[in-house]
This record gives structure tokens, sequence and C-alpha cells, in this order.
């Protein structure tokens, strides 16, 4: 008789019962059929769900009634209903701290240094982060001016784009150059500097401002026209002369020109008194002088201002005023000359009776 090892056999995957198998009854051989093998022990039916029930565990229990046994499947339970919160030592539960889902799906793991933060608990025993953020973004880059604006890139301003902003400017890509703001001055190329303003890139009415705070506004920049300064100068002094050559007057001291170029309106109010003698006539000449009678040049063109009166009084007094519109081109003073008239016996500026009053009006070109 041949020997054939057991695994060298064929399998047999579905049997019907009747199939005989080898025991060892007390020492004794003896066959016996699958169906006798099981029977009186079949397992009872598998309970409903337990093979999708995850959460439930089961046990076969023999039970031996007066020679019967009967074999049963029995549910466990977990009576273990105490649970502790997790420590920093020991497992535990957690709440959380929002009921509401999440839809937007978690970031994908990295190793990234300096990332990492450790959960904790709140007072409420809810599981939190505590993440120790700092803004260390110190200016923007190139954000363009289209449909979808974005950080990270240069401004475009139109045609030009700003490369960067920082503390102190802004630097302009086209030119190289920057807008520097500080706490006192604007400093760069195009429509804005600390110097001017370009008229042609502005629109609509200015705001009131407070000339105190024109600050670094110059004379020179003032529209043709403007009065720039006005300084007035008074003087007292009784005049009188019978000569007919022109004589100092009163002399105002020296007007410093914001702008040697401007102009300047002279004008000087004063009283007249003119006398006679005998068959004469009264009559005076006066005229302005820029600087003094001496040195100084006749602003009158032809013949001067004068009063005359062949009349039989002996005396005269009248309010007079003379105005110039002058280009003196250097820092001056003005002066009022007189003398008298040929046919009168003395002319006169009479401080007595009104205070001579010279203004001096400079004015832009």
């Amino acid at each position: 008789m041949s020997s054939v090892k057991v695994s060298a056999l064929s399998a047999k995957t579905s049997p019907s019962g009747s199939e005989e198998l080898l025991i060892n009854d007390g020492g004794t051989s003896k066959k016996i059929t699958i169906a006798n093998l099981t029977k009186g022990h079949d397992l009872p039916t598998v309970p409903s769900g337990i093979t999708t029930d995850t959460n439930k565990e089961y046990n076969l229990k023999l039970t031996d009634v007066s020679g019967t046994e009967t074999l049963t499947w029995i549910e466990e339970t977990d009576t273990d209903t105490t649970y502790s919160t997790a420590t920093t030592t020991t497992e535990g539960l957690v709440k959380i701290e929002d009921d509401t889902a999440q839809t937007i799906a978690a970031n994908t793991v990295t190793a990234t240094a300096s990332r990492t933060y450790g959960v904790q608990l709140n007072s409420s025993d809810q599981a939190v982060v505590n993440v120790p953020w700092t803004d260390t973004d110190t200016g923007i880059t190139d954000v363009v001016d289209d449909t979808t604006p974005q950080l990270g890139g240069n401004l475009d301003f139109q045609t030009h784009k700003a490369t960067s902003f920082t503390s102190t400017g802004i630097d302009d890509n086209a030119t190289g150059t920057k807008l520097t703001i500080s706490d006192t001055t604007i400093t760069g190329v195009g429509a804005f500097t600390s110097t001017s303003i370009d008229a042609t890139k502005l629109s609509g009415d200015l705001p009131a401002i407070d000339g105190a705070s024109l600050t670094g506004f110059t004379d020179a920049q003032m529209p043709a026209g403007s009065v720039v300064q006005v300084v007035s100068s008074t003087n007292t002094t009784h005049y009188s002369t019978t000569s007919s050559s022109v004589q100092q007057g009163p002399q105002t001291g020296t007007l410093t020109l914001k702008n040697t170029s401007n102009k300047v309106l002279v004008t000087v109010t004063f009283i007249v008194r003119m006398t006679k003698t005998g068959g004469g006539a009264q009559g005076g000449r006066y005229a302005i002088y820029r600087g003094s009678i001496a040195s100084g040049t006749k602003l009158t063109a032809g013949s001067e201002p004068q009063h005359y009166f062949n009349d039989p009084g002996t005396e005269s007094y009248i309010l007079t005023t003379l105005t110039y519109y002058d280009t003196p081109g250097a820092n001056t003073t003005y002066s009022l000359g007189y003398y008298k008239h040929p046919a009168g016996t003395t002319a006169e500026i009479h401080g007595g009776f009104f205070t001579t009053h010279f203004t001096m009006q400079e004015v832009s070109v």
C-alpha cells in the first residue's frame, strides 16, 4: 500500500455530510461521518447584523440540560461607563469647541520647522490650539490694477509701477526715483513735489488754506499783480523853503524787496502850504524821488506835479496825494522833493497840521 502525505491530498470545499473522518476513541481508531460529528451541536442561527455590526462582541455559550447540550450566541455588554478627562500623562476624553461641520479639507501634513503647536484644554475641557502669530510683512509689492487685484507684485499706476513701499517712500519703477514722505516734507518727481504743484494735473476746487500754513511758499511764486508786501512810513516834520531849487523833504526807510524784479506802487499823502507877498502868486512844486533828492532819481515824467494860484489871497492849504508805479530793481528808499514856484514866496510840507504818510506796495510781476 502506497503512502500519501495529507498535504498532498485534494481539498473538498463543499462536504455533503456523508464524508468520513478518522477519529481516536479511547485508543481505538474509528470512523465518523461529518454529519454525525456535528449532530447535537449544530451552531445556532447567526444573529441579524453580526456581519456588519462592528460595535458589538458575540460569544458562543454551551449549556447542558438533562444531558441535552445547546449552543447559543451571547452578546457581550460593556458595563464600564466611567471615563476620565485626558491629561498630559493619561489618555481620556475631550470636548470639541464647535459642533459645526467643517467643509474645508485639511492641509497636507508637513514637517516644516516652527509650525507645530500642542493641543490644550480650556476651562470647559474643549481641545484648543493657540498659535503665536506675528505679522512680519514689511511692505506690499506688485499689486496689479487688473480685474483680479492681487498682493505680491508691483503696484501698477496705469503706465508706471511702484516697485516697493517703505517707511521713507514709494519707488517709481519707471524712473527709479522715489516719492519720499516724511513728517515735514514730500519730495519726488511728478505732479506733487515739495516745491511745486503741476496745475495741469489738478481739477476741482482747492480747499481753503490758512496763510500761516503756507510755509515754504516763496514770493517769486506769487501770480503777477499780487501784493507781496505793504510797508508804510510816516513823518511829522514841517518843511519850508523859499528856494526855486528842489529841496529834500520827508524820506522813508529802506524798502527791502522780496523779489528785485517786482514793482512798487508808491503813494504819499501830505498837506501843502503856499504863500505869497505883494503882487506875486501862490505856487509850489512837489515830486516823488527814488532815493534822496541829492543822489536819487525823480520819478515824475515831464514837469512834476505842482500847485499854482494867482488870486488875492496870501496863503493856501491843500491836501495832496502823489502816486507812482516804480520798478526799482533793488532795495530803495523814497523821498518827497519840493520847491516854490518862481512867482510865489514859500512852499511848505506842513507836518504840524497833517502827518506825511508814505505807502509802498510791492507788486509781483
